[in-house]
């Protein structure tokens, strides 16, 4: 796979992501989405304003990465492969949920978030990474390493947080769906 090929990829998977983001607030009413899942996790409106938390703390970063990538010269066409640690934490952020896991503080979603802020801050964010997508190709994917805002010592591939990220969004799509179910 090139890097456009898997970059191509993630333009579609965040396509995907925002047209079931639409959708998630386009057929629900706003009580419901605002409505705490029974079972004690986020409602579908704080799933939202949370991936939108985790992106606006990657996005900075990735872009910082990928110039720094570019300054060096970390050129490559791919295929990319990335380590076993990276594609487990790939495996375990897609749906459906095999284990729950306490997001970091910095990640919480704010107090019954306004649904369409979150989701025209999820649009905007999605909209930033199609940018950084495009500018990243070309560029080692696997060799270009971005820091986690939530710990320093983890450092994952640039190529890796992209479907990271998309992974993540449905994960927590996925969740809202089924919390949207409950009622």
């Amino acid at each position: 796979m090139t890097s456009s090929v898997e970059l191509e990829d993630y333009a579609r998977q965040i396509d995907s992501v925002n047209a079931a983001a639409r959708a998630l607030v386009d057929n629900h009413s706003l009580e419901a989405l605002t409505r705490p899942s029974t079972t004690g996790g986020w409602s579908a409106a704080e799933c939202l304003d949370h991936f939108v938390k985790v992106a606006e703390a990657y996005t900075p970063r990735i872009r910082a990465a990928l110039e720094k990538g570019r300054s060096q010269g970390k050129l490559a066409a791919g295929p990319f492969h990335y380590r076993f640690q990276d594609r487990i934490i790939l495996w375990a952020l897609e749906p459906p949920v095999r284990m729950r896991v306490k997001a970091p503080a910095i990640f919480q979603p704010g107090i019954q978030p306004d649904v369409q802020t979150a989701l025209n801050a999820l649009l905007d964010q999605h909209s930033q990474l199609q940018t950084l997508r495009q500018l990243a190709d070309g560029l080692d994917l696997a060799a270009i390493r971005v820091t986690s805002p939530a710990s320093a010592k983890l450092k994952l591939p640039v190529g890796a947080v992209f479907g990271i990220l998309t992974a993540h969004a449905r994960r927590h799509l996925w969740q809202a769906r089924r919390g949207l179910n409950e009622s």
